[in-house]
């Protein structure tokens, strides 16, 4: 049996807590990387291009992974996460005014999407996937595209259970 590290996806201001799970097998080192950065509390954004698409810009700490399981289409549930340099020519302004260099997109998928950048396809590291409340978040996803930012936390959950 396949033991996966999860975490909680929880969105304070919905009252939404969804659970994923990392896909450690097909993403080794990008799901280290996160794991280590965990736990995470930022705002979050709706894509402009990418349709069904929330996401969070971080810093990428200490490991930048290289590709794994790519993806350049998403469903509902799933997890990407992005590397973007600090000159990327769509980085928010409220970072690059902060210093922020280089930085990770992490993105949470509520439906069939196709991640675009402003040069078009892009392709990132599917590693991980909601298997709580996703069907909750596909609802909420379209709340947040309507109403805008709002913060999400991310968290190992309680004593790092596994499957």
């Amino acid at each position: 049996m396949n033991k996966r590290r999860k975490f909680e996806i929880i969105l304070p201001k919905r009252q939404l807590i969804m659970e994923a799970e990392l896909l450690d097998d097909q993403a080794p080192e990008t799901c280290d990387a996160v794991w280590k950065l965990l736990p995470i509390e930022e705002e979050t954004y709706h894509t402009r291009r990418s349709a069904r698409e929330i996401f969070i810009i971080i810093p990428p700490g200490d490991t930048i992974p290289a590709v794994e399981n790519p993806k350049d289409v998403a469903t509902l549930g799933e997890i990407h996460l992005y590397h973007f340099p600090a000159n990327y020519r769509d980085a928010p302004l409220e970072l690059v005014d902060r210093g922020i260099a280089d930085y990770f997109h992490i993105g949470f998928f509520y439906g069939e999407a196709v991640p675009m950048g402003p040069m078009g396809r892009l392709v990132g590291s599917h590693f991980a996937n909601i298997i709580a409340n996703s069907h909750i978040f596909a609802r909420e996803g379209e709340w947040i595209r309507e109403q805008g930012k709002e913060k999400i936390i991310l968290r190992k959950t309680e004593k790092a259970k596994y499957l």
